[in-house]
């Protein structure tokens, strides 16, 4: 079981800094307010992190009852 927390959790992880950086790289070219910046890479990274581990999880059940 707890192996497939540290996999839930990594993957998260992974998700949220990778979308987190991407949301900040792709509205730096359109504004230089940090805060927008900052804004848009948290929204998107708790987001894409948040959804992640949804799925994670209900791979992670589904695996394991069938």
């Amino acid at each position: 079981m707890m192996i497939a927390f540290i996999r839930l959790a990594i993957s998260g992880l992974i998700a949220f800094c990778f979308y987190a950086a991407w949301a900040y790289y792709a509205n730096s070219l359109v504004t230089d307010d940090p805060q927008t910046l900052y804004k848009a890479a948290l929204v998107q990274g708790t987001y894409s992190g948040g959804i992640t581990l949804i799925f994670t999880l209900i791979l992670e059940l589904c695996h394991k009852f069938f």
